[in-house]
């Protein structure tokens, strides 16, 4: 075994090399984002949904690695797993939806289920606000943007990549005053098949609006 050698406890690929889940296929950098990203958390009492279970792998996966978490699984097909809430229903719809943020609020949401678009979309709009202050939003897959099957390809219209671009303005709304497509919204991390959307802990300058005098006096042409 080879520990965490700060924390003394496993790593998350040792642990998911115990369960069947492809998040641990070896050419895959999910976990490497993961664990970079929840290892500061690790022993919070954080809530997780994960949609997409397949057979229960990754649940248990997250059982062990954070072992102070409230987990629950969300999958179209009627997947049962052993210790876990596990609901059934589409996530593109939205009282399914719905249905499911009575689950949260949420620290951890992981996407992992249909990888289409216009799902993706849905499943955002209604779950981000479910999702508490410094939580963090993952969206697994995002390479089938690329692919025609997916209706995707290379910077084509409408993708889910195409979509996590025009969030790359919302954490600096504040100084461009253009409104912004996701509130709160702190981070967009973009990694291998892979986008990490992270929500704002606490309001920007205290939520304080800019002054306009200075806002007018560095639109000002030079």
């Amino acid at each position: 075994m080879c520990e965490d050698s700060e924390t003394g406890m496993e790593t998350l690929r040792e642990i998911a090399g115990r369960y069947d889940t492809d998040k641990a296929r070896p050419q895959r950098l999910l976990l490497t984002a993961y664990e970079r990203l929840l290892e500061p958390r690790r022993t919070e009492k954080l809530r997780l949904v994960e949609i997409g279970v397949l057979g229960g792998g990754s649940l248990r996966m997250w059982r062990d690695y954070l072992p102070n978490a409230e987990i629950t699984g969300a999958d179209l097909d009627p997947v049962t797993v052993e210790g876990f809430t596990v609901l059934h229903g589409d996530q593109g719809d939205p009282e399914f939806l719905a249905q499911l943020a009575e689950h949260g609020p949420f620290d951890v949401v992981i996407d992992d289920g249909s990888h289409r678009t216009a799902q993706q979309l849905t499943t955002l709009e209604h779950l981000w606000p479910h999702l508490n202050p410094g939580g963090i939003y993952f969206v697994e897959d995002i390479h089938v943007s690329y692919f025609r099957r997916y209706h995707g390809g290379y910077r084509a219209p409408g993708t889910f990549v195409e979509y996590a671009k025009t969030l790359l303005d919302d954490p600096n709304a504040r100084w461009h005053q253009q409104g912004s497509t996701l509130a709160e919204l702190e981070s967009v991390q973009m990694y291998p098949e892979l986008v990490v959307l992270t929500k704002l802990r606490e309001p920007f300058y205290g939520g304080r609006p800019p002054d306009p005098e200075r806002l007018a006096f560095w639109n000002e042409e030079p």
